[in-house]
């Protein structure tokens, strides 16, 4: 958990949770919009429609990648295993249908 200084210059930040709850926590200090001029909440709201439209295509990129329910990283780590068994199996001579 980031300290009060940290907070109050980073307005929000979202983490990774590390519980059953969610996906993803966030942070904020308390009373944070009052303190922002009306540039810096017209500012903030592109920021936030900016990440949106970046969500909404991560989500476009993984359907079409035929990665509907994990992260990427997971599927690439699957992708490296099943490379890895593959080379193993070709080094002891079982043909497998990629060397084929």
């Amino acid at each position: 958990m980031p300290r009060k200084d940290e907070i109050d210059r980073m307005i929000v930040m979202l983490y990774i949770s590390r519980n059953s709850a969610g996906f993803t926590n966030y942070t904020r200090p308390a009373g944070w919009l009052d303190k922002l001029p009306m540039a810096g909440l017209d500012e903030l709201k592109c920021d936030f429609e900016r990440m949106a439209g970046e969500v909404s295509d991560e989500i476009a990129k993984r359907i079409a990648d035929d990665m509907p329910k994990f992260s990427r990283r997971w599927y690439d780590e699957q992708e490296d295993e099943r490379a890895g068994g593959a080379l193993l199996l070709a080094g002891i001579g079982v043909k497998t249908n990629e060397t084929q």
